[in-house]
């Protein structure tokens, strides 16, 4: 991952997704909010391989649907 995403916001790297179809953007967006929504969906389901693919199902669809998303 290159350092220079790590000093970018968090609306900034969404716009270099969304507008620049920055797939390194993204992934910086998903290093940093995977662990947490991954622990969120552990508390809830319980089940840590249906929490993995619920974030990943997450970020996945968010990378999809990037363009209509304000």
């Amino acid at each position: 991952m290159s350092k220079v995403y790590r000093d970018n916001d968090d609306l900034e790297l969404w716009q270099l997704a969304k507008v620049s179809d920055d797939s390194l953007a993204c992934a910086e967006l998903h290093r940093r909010y995977s662990p947490r929504l991954y622990a969120l969906a552990l508390r809830k389901t319980g089940n840590s391989e249906v929490s993995e693919d619920l974030v990943q199902d997450l970020f996945v669809h968010l990378w999809l649907q990037r363009t209509g998303i304000t």
